[in-house]
């Protein structure tokens, strides 16, 4: 299945350390990494700056559990703690002369299993998944945290770091159904079994042709298809367009068949924009997919001849 590079690494645009690293007088900032109970954990850190310019770091503690490292004085940071087996947790500081040291308490990690399956209790396979805490967000997310889970060939799947005691829901994307969210459940013990996420939309179909100028099909083609909700669109649409992967419903894409045809399914409702190349300039086609209409669009490149 194909995988999305958004969602392989925390989600921000990083650069490099060097580039914000000023002249600037330097602060040595500290702190330490530690169990619920206080217990020191050795672990990383990674480091965030803000500012003019933004950059990333990482670090480890020392074998007992403390770190420290240096910045210039005034800038606005989010250092993000992590260990084996827990979950990771931010602190957002400035620094300064007075700035804290920065005490991380971290809490182990819990697991969630289940399937996802269809209105007829099929598994379906290679569905991606994502966990969405629903009352709280983060400046910095790790794909291992919230996502980077996919369903076997029967529909079954296992996130191994959930937080405890944070509501969640569990989004579900493939290529067959629009995106889609479980209830909201709430991890009180070291483990959750047995979720079923049943998906009971089949979305809508977006279609086409590609044809050269003289109305003959065009096969081999990379047609792209743009999505994004409506203004209009329920309160569940909404919900769901906070989710790491609405980017799956976004943007999509294929080839044309022999016939010049194309077509994409299980896509929900919203704006949609197709298109193809065209002596190296996209041609496109707009319109609106709704639950009773689909979207079928031609799109005709003049300078590729027909195969």
């Amino acid at each position: 299945m194909k995988r999305y590079g958004c969602v392989h690494l925390f989600l921000l645009v990083l650069f490099t350390r060097e580039t914000s690293l000023t002249a600037m007088q330097s602060l040595t900032l500290r702190g330490e990494i530690a169990d619920a109970a206080g217990a020191p954990l050795q672990g990383d850190l990674t480091v965030v700056t803000g500012g003019k310019n933004v950059a990333s770091w990482s670090l480890q503690t020392n074998s007992i559990g403390t770190f420290s490292f240096q910045v210039p004085e005034g800038t606005p940071l989010t250092v993000v703690a992590k260990a084996n087996g827990y979950l990771s947790a931010e602190i957002s500081v400035v620094a300064q002369t007075d700035a804290p040291a920065l005490h991380f308490r971290l809490s182990m990690a819990g697991r969630v299993s289940g399937r996802v399956i269809d209105e007829m209790g099929k598994g379906i396979p290679d569905a991606q998944l994502a966990i969405r805490y629903v009352e709280e967000s983060r400046a910095v997310e790790f794909s291992q945290e919230i996502a980077d889970v996919a369903t076997d060939d029967f529909g079954y799947f296992t996130f191994t770091s959930v937080a405890r005691n944070r509501p969640f829901t569990i989004d579900v994307a493939d290529s067959s159904h629009p995106l889609v969210a479980s209830p909201v459940m709430t991890l009180d013990r070291d483990s959750l079994i047995g979720v079923l996420v049943t998906v009971h939309e089949t979305g809508q179909v977006v279609r086409g042709r590609v044809l050269d100028a003289y109305g003959q099909p065009l096969s081999n083609i990379r047609v792209h298809m743009n999505w994004r909700p409506e203004s209009r669109s329920n309160s569940r649409r909404r919900e769901l367009d906070m989710s790491v992967l609405h980017i799956y419903e976004r943007s999509r894409s294929t080839t044309t068949r022999s016939d010049g045809s194309f077509e994409f399914r299980g896509v929900a409702e919203g704006v949609v924009i197709v298109n193809a190349t065209n002596c190296g300039r996209p041609v496109s086609a707009r319109g609106e997919l709704t639950a009773n209409t689909p979207f079928e669009a031609t799109l005709t490149l003049s300078c590729v001849a027909a195969r």
